[in-house]
């Protein structure tokens, strides 16, 4: 992409979406419970009309809900013994819009290699409800356990959808807005759990419990120092941003402006709070891979590349050492009167870390039972965990689950076989499509291929595949497959069809 860093990814568009969130947040905050029906009943035939009129806007604010919202409960109402969440509102929406887009003529869905793989996965998924319903597995685990595959439908909107160059900027920006959101609503969390008094931090922490939004838990470093790790999920968002921003500080050929530090100091200050270790051990070698690639690609001297990386490594360092100086200033949370002081003071992360590993001999017993087929939806799997909230239980930590830490072997012990080789086959083809480029967008192309890697190597200690985070970081990567993959693959296509139709075009229309 020709331009500025800034042109690319922050327009007026942007602003006006991160003004939504913030009040969206807000609305969530003051008057939760009141009119999230007749809301989310809004937000769902809005989001009819909007997929019917603009696919690629409806898809775009998806994508930005689940960036922002991890759990996708930030707003939530209970119809009769049903709950319905924001998510989910926005997901009907979507697809109803879609189907009657293609019904009616409006939008086409094409297939292309790429979705050989998701197809797969929703067969696997299909096959995976109906051995757990024949086990007889309950129903309410069951749906729950399920429920977070169903995002795969976006394949087939995603699919209808001519994303040209106009139509990748505009995704772009949204995912920026959500990534630029969720950036400063992490430091800005970690500031106020720090400073503000007992009552009220109390009424903020509820909220962030309650919607599912973040993970907090106090950090003692002493008697008089402390700070809070907070983790979003989505915080993968933010890890697969980093990778967009070092391709594009080796790829530029325009001096590097100082906001673009600025907001590399603030990336690093987020994963520093999140302090997710499966996380950076995956961005790890995923940040190394895209530098080396876009380094390669790119030819970019030695002294420029030794003088970026210097100065984004003094950036993110200052980032998190500025952060850090806010969090000690005073005045400062008195701990005694925080309602979750109790519960949090033992952060575990070391028993949590044993626990998983408690967690796998019992996890390979259960997958030798049904090594082919799977053995369903909404299977348990007992275990002794080193958690002391469940030892506080009784059972000596006895714990019995149907949710799994091991990613690979949750898809493999539920889905069976076809649903591991349906991921695999998803995280191959998406990365080397991704790979498969030959214009300006090289250096977003091979971030985003960084980012598959990202997903795929957090995803053996934390689950995000079985996610929508994980799965809608992947289906949106769809949209920037390069422009001659799409061609031939038209092409192609066209070739095969009967004489009296290679007249046809094999597009796709927005």
């Amino acid at each position: 992409m020709k331009g500025d860093f800034w042109r690319q990814f922050i327009t007026t568009q942007t602003w006006w979406i991160l003004g939504a969130i913030c009040g969206l947040h807000v609305f969530s905050f003051l008057v939760p419970g009141m009119f999230d029906v007749p809301l989310l009943i809004l937000v769902g035939i809005g989001f009819v009309a909007l997929a019917w009129k603009r696919l690629d806007f409806a898809l775009g604010l998806a994508l930005v809900e689940v960036i922002i919202g991890s759990h996708g409960r930030l707003i939530e109402a209970d119809i009769f013994t049903f709950s319905l969440s924001l998510r989910m509102a926005i997901f009907g929406g979507i697809l109803l819009g879609w189907l009657i887009g293609i019904v009616l003529k409006r939008h086409k869905y094409f297939y292309i290699p790429i979705a050989r793989g998701w197809l797969l996965l929703l067969v696997a998924v299909l096959i995976g409800s109906i051995v757990g319903i024949f086990d007889a597995h309950d129903v309410g685990i069951l749906f729950d356990d399920a429920n977070s595959y169903a995002v795969a439908l976006y394949i087939f909107p995603i699919l209808s959808v001519n994303w040209g160059t106009k139509e990748q900027g505009i995704l772009l920006q949204f995912a920026a807005a959500g990534v630029i959101w969720l950036t400063g609503f992490t430091i800005l969390l970690e500031l106020l759990f720090t400073h503000l008094p007992g009552k009220i931090l109390a009424e903020l922490y509820t909220f962030v419990r309650d919607q599912r939004l973040a993970e907090v838990t106090l950090q003692v470093i002493n008697a008089d120092q402390f700070w809070y790790r907070i983790f979003f999920q989505s915080h993968l968002f933010v890890a697969s941003g980093l990778l967009i921003a070092a391709g594009y500080l080796y790829a530029a050929k325009e001096k590097l402006q100082p906001g673009f530090f600025i907001a590399l100091g603030a990336v690093a200050s987020v994963l520093a709070i999140s302090s997710s270790r499966s996380s950076i051990l995956a961005l790890l070698p995923s940040l190394l891979g895209v530098v080396i690639a876009v380094w390669i690609l790119y030819r970019t001297r030695a002294a420029i590349f030794v003088q970026r990386s210097v100065l984004a490594i003094l950036a993110g360092a200052l980032g998190i050492i500025l952060t850090g100086v806010l969090i000690m200033m005073p005045p400062r949370t008195n701990l005694q009167d925080a309602a979750f002081y109790e519960t949090s003071a033992e952060a575990g992360r070391e028993l949590a870390i044993s626990s998983r590993w408690n967690l796998l001999g019992p996890m390979l017993g259960e997958l030798q039972v049904r090594p082919v087929l799977g053995s369903g939806f909404g299977e348990e799997v007992t275990y002794t965990t080193d958690d002391p909230r469940i030892r506080a239980m009784g059972n000596e930590g006895v714990y019995t689950t149907y949710r799994f830490e091991w990613g690979y072997l949750d898809i493999w012990l539920k889905m069976g076989l076809l649903g591991f080789f349906a991921m695999a086959l998803i995280l191959i083809d998406t990365f080397s499509v991704l790979l498969r480029s030959g214009d300006e967008r090289d250096w977003i192309r091979v971030a985003l291929a960084g980012s598959v890697g990202l997903v795929a190597i957090a995803h053996i200690f934390t689950p995000y595949l079985n996610h929508p985070i994980g799965l809608m970081l992947l289906l949106f990567m769809i949209p920037f497959i390069p422009n001659a993959a799409y061609t031939a693959i038209r092409t192609k296509q066209a070739d095969k069809r009967p004489a009296a139709l290679r007249s046809v075009p094999v597009t796709a229309s927005s």
